[in-house]
C-alpha cells in the first residue's frame, strides 16, 4: 500500500460520539440526526439500513418531519451504494418533496444533486448536469463563504465525474481542481479521494503518468484514514492501470488485486469488472485458469444485489454540507 508522505489529513470521523448520543440522548431529534450521520458512514448495506429505518421509526413517532425526510435521504444514499438506482431514486424524491414543502434549502439543494447523480448513472448527461446546476445555484446570500467549502467539494467532483464521461478532460480537470482546492479549504477531507481519483484519472489520459500517480496515492492516504474502501478500490485500479500502460505487469496484478478486494468489501459491481478484466487480460499467458477465475468474478449473487453498475467514484451526500449552498 502507497501513502503519501506528510501529516494527516483533517480531521478523524465521529462514529464514536454519535453512537454515544444513540446510546445516552433521550432526545428523539438528537438520536434522529445521529442515527441517520451514522448510516452516512457506515460501509456495509445492511447495517446503514437499519440504522435509517430505526432513525425513521422514531422520527414519525416524535413527529420530527426534517428528520422523516433525512431517514429517506440516507435510505437512499444506502440504495446508491448498493448500485439499486430505482429504489435511491423514489427515496431521494420523498425526501425532496418534504424538504421543499418545509423549504429546506439545505436538504433540496443536496437532493438536487444526489438526483442528478442516479441520472449520471443512466448516462442521462444533459439531466446529469442541470440538477447539478440547480444545487449550485440554491444558495443564501447571508452564509460565509468557509462554511460552504465542504458541500462545494463534493459538487465540484460530481460536476467532474460527467465531463470525464462526456469526454471532455478540460472541463473535467477544472473541476477536479475546484473540487480539491474545496476539500483543502475545508475542515472536513472526507470523500476527498474522488477529487483526487478524479484527478488521477483525467492526468493519466492526458499522458502523465507521474502526476497520475501521486494523486492515487494521495487518494489512497485519505480512503485509508476514513476506511473507505469505495475510495479505495477505485485509486488502487488506477495504479493498476497505470502500471498496465507502463509494461509493469507484476506491480498491476498487485494494485489490480488490492483494487478487486476492496471492490469486493464495498460491493461494487463496476469495479469488480474492471478489476476482474484488467488482472484476467494480466495473467492471460501466464497462469490461464488464475486469469478464467477472474474473468468470471462477478458471480450470480453479486449482480442480483446490484441491479444496475453503478460508476467507480459516487459521492455518497450528506445534507449537512449542504447546508449554506455551493460558493467556493
Amino acid at each position: 500500500m502507497i501513502f503519501l508522505w506528510g501529516g494527516v489529513l483533517g480531521a478523524k470521523s465521529p462514529i464514536d460520539s454519535l453512537r454515544r448520543v444513540v446510546s445516552e440522548s433521550s432526545d428523539p431529534i438528537q438520536q434522529v440526526d445521529a442515527l441517520c450521520e451514522l448510516a452516512f458512514y457506515e460501509q456495509n448495506f445492511e447495517k446503514g439500513l437499519g440504522l435509517t429505518q430505526q432513525a425513521l421509526e422514531i422520527a414519525k413517532k416524535a413527529g420530527y418531519e426534517k428528520g422523516e425526510a433525512s431517514c429517506n435521504f440516507e435510505m437512499a444514499n444506502m440504495y446508491v451504494s448498493h448500485s439499486n438506482n430505482p429504489k435511491a431514486l423514489f427515496h431521494f424524491l420523498e425526501a425532496l418533496k418534504i424538504f421543499e414543502r418545509l423549504e429546506n434549502k439545505a436538504g433540496t439543494g443536496a437532493c438536487y444533486v444526489a438526483i442528478g447523480l442516479i441520472y449520471q448513472e443512466q448516462s442521462d448527461f444533459e439531466n446529469a448536469l442541470a440538477y447539478m446546476r440547480r444545487a449550485e445555484a440554491s444558495k443564501p446570500d447571508d452564509i460565509p463563504p468557509s462554511d460552504l467549502q465542504y458541500g462545494s467539494a463534493l459538487l465540484y467532483s460530481n460536476f467532474g465525474d460527467v465531463f470525464v464521461q462526456l469526454g471532455r478532460p478540460d472541463s473535467a480537470l477544472k473541476y477536479f481542481q475546484r473540487s480539491y482546492e474545496c476539500f483543502n479549504a475545508s475542515e472536513r477531507r472526507y470523500q476527498m479521494n474522488t477529487a483526487l481519483n478524479g484527478l488521477g484519472d483525467v492526468q493519466q489520459n492526458l499522458g502523465n503518468p507521474g502526476l497520475a500517480a501521486s494523486y492515487y496515492r494521495e487518494a489512497l492516504r485519505n480512503g485509508v484514514e476514513f476506511n473507505d474502501t469505495l475510495g479505495m478500490s477505485a485509486s488502487f485500479l488506477g495504479l493498476a492501470k497505470l502500471f498496465n500502460a507502463a509494461g509493469e505487469l507484476d506491480s498491476s496484478i498487485y494494485y489490480g488485486e488490492k483494487a478487486i478486494l476492496y471492490a469486493k468489501k464495498a460491493n461494487v459491481l463496476k469495479n469488480i469488472i474492471e478489476s476482474g478484466k484488467l488482472l484476467s487480460k494480466l495473467y492471460q499467458g501466464k497462469n490461464d485458469a488464475v486469469a478464467l477465475r477472474f474473468f468470471i468474478v462477478p458471480d450470480a449473487t453479486l449482480i442480483m444485489r446490484s441491479p444496475s453498475v453503478c460508476g467507480h467514484s459516487i459521492t455518497r451526500i450528506k445534507i449537512s454540507h449542504f447546508q449554506h449552498g455551493f460558493v467556493c
